[in-house]
């Protein structure tokens, strides 16, 4: 499994440019994503673009799949297939179950919780249209709670065998012996999305983070932030939290420290900021930033 990019990748490095172009963020799509902040933070209306404005207009289905902060469910946009994603209570976590933790503790893994679906949402936006990024057909709020309504792009690349080891699912394994400059050029096309345009960072670069619809690859999970380009000046500016290269933090815990370069096998180090709060991490044995 730990090669099976990096083969793909090897065959389509003399493969033909693709359709794709890079760039950056452009003032439209910004304009887009100021339009969700309007709706969310100001009380303004969905943006035009959207199908789904409230939760009447999705019809919400089975639990699809839960993750530590996510819960997906099916549903269905008229005749077409979409997913469900929300924030999972705090109390139905197995990281807090059975635990006496604080109130204020809880209220603040719901915010995080929330603060990292927000920024998905800012994500599937700002890169609407773009290859390798689902659609997002809308959001609505039910009380505190956020849902994001996105289009279904098909199951997996991997799954688990008898042994739960990871299995690339049969569909991926079809595709890349059917097409293998296809998959490696789809691949290809979702970090051109991404990094090159977006200026995202995919810090949790593995198969279970894509999926496969015909011949088009996907990247399901959203990445945590943005660490260049107009994306990481809005997401700075957003209340509540400060950003530093790669690591969100508290707005209420933000503090100067000296930033030094501690992780140098990290892409796009032009991140890194002169002053960010010291953190440890387990790339380093000593407080590090970045």
């Amino acid at each position: 499994m730990q090669l099976w990019a990096a083969m793909l990748l090897v065959h389509a490095w003399a493969a033909p440019p693709t359709r794709s172009t890079p760039g950056v963020i452009t003032g439209e799509d910004m304009t887009r994503v100021r339009a969700v902040e309007a709706w969310l933070d100001k009380g303004g209306p969905p943006p035009q673009s959207w199908e789904v404005k409230t939760k009447a207009d999705v019809s919400i289905g089975k639990e699809l799949a839960r993750g530590r902060s996510k819960c997906v469910r099916h549903g269905r946009l008229g005749t077409r297939k979409v997913v469900v994603v929300a924030v999972c209570p705090v109390s139905n976590s197995s990281a807090f179950a059975g635990h006496n933790y604080k109130e204020l503790h809880a209220a603040g893994e719901a915010l995080k919780r929330r603060h990292h679906l927000v920024e998905e949402m800012y994500f599937l936006e700002v890169l609407r249209g773009r290859p390798g990024i689902p659609t997002l057909r809308g959001a609505f709020r039910h009380g505190d709670d956020l849902s994001l309504v996105v289009d279904d792009c098909g199951a997996r690349i991997t799954g688990f065998d008898h042994k739960k080891q990871p299995r690339a699912s049969d569909a991926w394994r079809a595709f890349a012996k059917r097409d293998p400059l296809g998959a490696a050029r789809a691949l290809l096309e979702v970090f051109r999305s991404v990094v090159d345009y977006g200026g995202y960072f995919i810090k949790d670069f593995t198969p279970h983070q894509f999926t496969l619809h015909g011949n088009k690859l996907y990247l399901v999970d959203g990445p945590d932030v943005a660490l260049d380009g107009p994306m990481a000046l809005f997401l700075r500016g957003r209340p509540g939290f400060a950003l530093c290269g790669n690591q969100p933090v508290d707005g209420s815990r933000w503090r100067v420290a000296a930033c030094s370069n501690a992780l140098p096998s990290f892409p796009m180090q032009k991140a890194c900021r002169a002053t960010c709060p010291a953190m440890r991490t387990r790339f380093s044995r000593g407080p590090a930033c970045c």
